[in-house]
């Protein structure tokens, strides 16, 4: 197959997502030319989605040692190097991939912010990355988005409303803009605005189950809890043999104090269905919450011998492990949440700085 053809047929395969059969076509190119490095590069990036860490950053060395100047394999290595806990040297690359083709890829800056916010705790340099995606295209949404993700961080809650105000303004019917829009205003305490935002969002996802929640939440801050567990009940999401909808249910009940009452849903959950994770993860929750962390350890690790993919259970069990300061099962923890949101969605990776605030949320 020629060059450009086989070139062609691999990022194909990379938009269908299909790592194996790319990992076979690079194995085939890189016999026909052991010095192809764009072969290498896109063999190293599938394996890292498989998973095989180790071996896909072997790839992506090799692929910027036979080419030095291959903006996509920084970009790549930088983020198996964040997978190894190497900030700095994924940080080091991302500046490498940029100072190459500083207009090439907008992910770099959004990648390279992320990184600083987040795990480097480099605000101003995370705000400015941001402010160079926005300047390179004043259109794009997602960039107003993410920085207004930051101005919450900061608690500058004015600026983030502005920054929402323009995502908005571009892309209109984007509905979960409204709701981050709904939970500032409710952090400025302008209920009104916050029940017109998440009215908004109703109107564009009206079965959105996070719609039912904000805005029970906000008549919780209202001062009208009841009327928000109404609200949830006659949405008809909560329902017992629907366990991921009743944790908000038992939650709304956590909030208002009425820890018997939602101890009882939980227990009566967990004898109808002994195999609910979900159950049993929300009365961890209700254990982390009374200050019983071995308890809420306990439950968490009963969701993870029912559902070893449940994301979340291990989030939350690190979290936990951080107050007992367990940190080495904390790292553990960590480490295999962070395994299966890319197994969820393997472009996770590129994504990860807002996938984890709405982990956090």
């Amino acid at each position: 197959m020629p060059v450009v053809a086989a070139r062609e047929a691999l990022d194909g395969l990379a938009q269908a997502v299909q790592f194996q059969e790319i990992v076979e076509r690079s194995d085939l190119a890189i016999k026909a030319n052991p010095s192809d490095a764009y072969a290498y590069c896109m063999r190293g990036w599938a394996k890292s989605h498989l998973p095989q860490y180790q071996r896909g950053l072997e790839d992506l060395d090799e692929a910027l040692r036979l080419r030095p100047t291959y903006t996509r394999a920084y970009k790549y290595r930088a983020l198996q190097y964040y997978h190894f806990g190497q900030f700095q040297r994924s940080l080091d690359d991302l500046n490498t991939a940029i100072r190459l083709e500083p207009s090439s890829d907008p992910e770099l800056y959004f990648l390279r912010s992320w990184l600083k916010c987040n795990c480097l705790h480099d605000y101003d340099g995370a705000l400015n990355d941001l402010n160079g995606v926005i300047q390179l295209n004043r259109k794009d949404a997602y960039a107003y988005v993410e920085r207004a993700g930051l101005c919450e961080k900061r608690c500058d809650y004015q600026n983030e409303i502005t920054d929402l105000n323009t995502a908005l303004c571009l892309n209109p019917k984007d509905a979960y803009v409204y709701l981050d829009r709904a939970q500032v205003y409710v952090n400025l305490k302008e209920y009104q605005k916050a029940m017109a935002d998440i009215d908004n969002a109703a109107k564009l996802i009206p079965k959105e189950r996070s719609v039912f929640i904000n805005r029970a939440w906000l008549l919780w801050c209202m001062g009208n809890p009841q009327q928000g567990i109404e609200d949830m009940l006659n949405a008809e999401l909560i329902k017992p043999t629907e366990s991921i909808l009743y944790f908000d249910f038992t939650s709304m009940h956590q909030q208002l104090a009425y820890w018997r009452q939602s101890a009882n849903d939980l227990e009566k959950e967990i004898a109808v269905l002994p195999q609910n994770w979900a159950s049993r993860f929300n009365r961890a929750l209700t254990h982390e919450r009374q200050g019983d962390y071995q308890r809420a350890i306990d439950d968490l690790s009963a969701v993870i011998s029912i559902n070893g993919e449940i994301r979340e259970a291990y989030l939350h069990r690190a979290l936990i492990n951080v107050k007992c300061k367990t940190y080495a099962n904390a790292a553990c923890d960590y480490f295999w949440a962070t395994v299966l949101f890319i197994k969820s969605n393997p472009l996770w990776l590129s994504l990860l700085f807002i996938k984890v605030r709405q982990v956090v949320r």
